[in-house]
């Protein structure tokens, strides 16, 4: 790839309680600057899939929870970007 690739880790389809409210457009903008892969697990994604997907992550970036796990599989050198917010204010 020209660009990093960054690895977004949606709360969308759990958005009960924390979520970004504007994801899609957030995605939409990150798009302009790195290779955006949306990791979805509500979309049926697999465990070997979520892998190969982190393992080819230079940013994994999401909201904080569980999702970030994945942290511990990322490459030599990748980042993590964990987004925080006021929840439930």
């Amino acid at each position: 790839y020209d660009k990093p690739v960054l690895t977004y880790v949606s709360r969308e389809s759990s958005c009960w309680n924390r979520c970004i409210r504007n994801e899609d457009k957030l995605v939409r903008s990150l798009e302009k600057h790195f290779v955006v892969q949306v990791m979805d697990f509500s979309a049926g994604l697999s465990v070997e899939e979520s892998v190969h997907m982190i393992m080819k992550t230079n940013i994994l970036m999401g909201l904080h929870g569980a999702g970030l796990g994945y942290t511990v599989l990322l490459p030599p050198g990748a980042m993590l970007v964990e987004l925080k917010g006021g929840f439930g204010h």
